[in-house]
């Protein structure tokens, strides 16, 4: 029988924690009328977060995959996976695409899931 993984808090999850790498993804249905924007980080021991806005909750996990497949299931695609079909699937032209720029405060909401 296993034990379940020990819930971190918000701070132990990112303590001494380092971003390696930050995706953007757009949700897909608000194409291109709109663009919905989430990301998804990575850090330096392989967990990841993510997040659906600058200011909603942000989803601790164990691993990469996991914090994709929670925006991927809302239909987010990733905006770096972009190219030439993507954007006449979508009507977008991704070069006159920028991802925002969000700072996470300290009152931001976080849960850790683990996996997904």
């Amino acid at each position: 029988m296993h034990s379940p993984l020990p819930q971190p808090t918000k701070s132990q999850f990112y303590q001494g924690k380092t971003v390696v790498s930050v995706f953007w993804y757009l949700h897909d249905c608000d194409l291109p009328e709109k663009l919905t924007w989430a990301r998804l980080r990575v850090f330096d021991d392989g967990s990841a977060d993510s997040t659906f806005s600058a200011d909603s909750t942000a989803f601790g996990f164990v691993e990469e995959c996991y914090a994709s497949y929670i925006l991927t299931e809302d239909e987010y695609v990733c905006f770096s996976t972009f190219d030439d079909e993507n954007d006449v699937r979508h009507g977008t032209s991704r070069h006159e695409i920028t991802p925002p720029d969000w700072i996470d405060g300290p009152d931001k909401p976080f849960e850790f899931l683990g996996t997904y």
